[in-house]
């Protein structure tokens, strides 16, 4: 028995590790040169490494938190998180919400009488109508949908609320007026209020353990362009075939189901109406050694162009050529609709000059720091967010009903279109899970079953 698995990212490798743990046969193709998927990193020619996005490990599964543990056998730093908003030239700490005080007195006023007019969300409410019914207008206006707007990129009344669940912190104002009246800071929200992160190799020195253990199953540069179902057989783009008995993809759905032999025209086109967008990653590094608590800082206004930016060098002391002399800061900017292919050279250079920009501005680096400035680095994510839309469950139930019937299991963070287990913990535990339900060994709890809906 042979099972084929399409993808080294975070839920392939789960899958792996679990068939591997069961003593069940795989190989697994992998179309770049690379593991890790969105979860990897780079390092550049000058000795910075970046993340695809900003990534910490944090959990609250104790079993994901076990495998990690002894696959990072000691090698990973133990960091409290200090996440910060920076808004109307304020450093406020995250979450917004619930730290109003240090805001400009009017606009902390603007906030506080939202509140007093919030409402009780209304069910399939969409995300927009959600954040003004539960905040009010003043959060919203200043935080909540300028923030969500530019990482989304989407009009956020096309998308659903169904979503937030752990995502979104929610207040009121009797926590808010206690909060300014005590001027205490109110930001231990969270499941990631601590997080780990590897010594070695950015975040992808989480899954080199993993990496180790199958070396001899996995095949690199490997794309799949066809699938029949019917003969269990997969042809990748270098014009080998491989037969499988069972084929689990973490393929993003709308590039799986157009290779699907067979595949229904009405489960391709809801694959094509799933929506999410693109990643732009701009990494600054300067000759200073820059010493913060800060781990990450928002962005909400207009004239900064990323939405996130992180202090990696805050994460791993091998992060930078040299922990004493060098700092780094990666940012994160958002486009939607999604695109296929990174801005050309110029438009990268522009992007980067911009970003550089938006540091001086925010005070997260001097004006002089610019000819301090060692390492410009870009890199494009086709892929950054899937994008939760009021269509999505529809949609998604019609995928996976046709892929039940033409026998193949789709998870992942876009194998499984679902934004709100798309962590890498629920990512490589949906992989894992699987494999252990192909045993017989327990049911799949992280992934919702979409066969079921509607």
């Amino acid at each position: 028995m042979k099972t084929v698995i399409l993808g080294a990212g975070p839920t392939g490798l789960g899958a792996a590790y679990g068939l591997k743990k069961t003593d069940q046969g795989f190989q697994l193709f992998e179309k770049s040169a690379v593991y890790g998927g969105l979860s990897g990193a780079i390092t550049d020619r000058n000795g910075f490494t970046w993340d695809y996005g900003g990534h910490v490990l944090y959990t609250g599964n104790e079993e994901f938190k076990k495998i990690i543990l002894n696959a990072l056998k000691g090698k990973y730093q133990d960091i409290v998180r200090s996440a910060w908003i920076r808004t109307f030239e304020s450093w406020v700490p995250y979450p917004f919400q619930k730290n109003l005080h240090y805001l400009p007195v009017d606009i902390a006023i603007a906030c506080c009488m939202g509140l007093t007019e919030k409402k009780q969300p209304l069910k399939n409410e969409n995300f927009a109508n959600w954040m003004e019914r539960s905040f009010g207008k003043g959060i919203c206006k200043y935080f909540m949908a300028p923030y969500n707007k530019k990482v989304w990129g989407i009009d956020l009344k096309q998308m659903s609320a169904g979503w937030i669940a752990e995502r979104v912190a929610v207040t009121n104002l009797e926590e808010v007026l206690k909060s300014i009246l005590t001027a205490k800071e109110n930001s231990a929200w969270g499941g990631n209020v601590d997080f780990l992160y590897p010594l070695h190799n950015g975040i992808a020195g989480l899954w080199e353990t993993f990496i180790e253990e199958c070396s001899n199953e996995i095949t690199y540069r490997a794309k799949a362009v066809q699938i029949n179902p019917l003969q269990k057989r997969l042809l990748f783009e270098d014009g080998r075939e491989v037969v499988y008995d069972k084929l689990f993809s973490t393929l993003p759905l709308n590039e799986l189901l157009p290779i699907i032999e067979g595949a229904s025209k009405e489960a391709v086109k809801a694959s094509q109406s799933l929506k999410h967008n693109s990643g732009h990653i701009v990494g600054v590094g300067i000759e200073k050694r820059v010493k913060t608590e800060k781990t990450w800082v928002y962005f909400p206004e207009e004239d900064i162009p990323f939405y996130r930016m992180t202090y990696l060098h805050r994460y791993s002391p091998n992060n930078v050529p040299n922990i004493e002399r060098y700092s780094s800061f990666m940012c994160e900017v958002s486009s939607y609709p999604a695109s296929d292919e990174p801005l050309c050279k110029e438009q990268q250079e522009e992007l980067i000059d911009r970003c550089i920009e938006g540091l001086v501005t925010s005070n997260i680096i001097g004006k002089d720091d610019r000819s301090k400035i060692v390492s410009r680095f870009y890199t494009f994510l086709p892929y950054s967010y899937p994008i939760p839309d009021i269509h999505r469950n529809k949609n998604l139930s019609i995928v996976h009903k046709e892929l039940k019937r033409l026998g193949i299991a789709s998870r992942g963070r876009f194998g499984g279109w679902c934004y709100e287990v798309g962590n890498m913990d629920h990512s490589f535990m949906m992989g894992y899970e699987w494999a252990l339900a192909e045993k017989g060994k327990r049911a799949e709890s992280i992934y919702p079953d979409f066969t079921t809906e509607g």
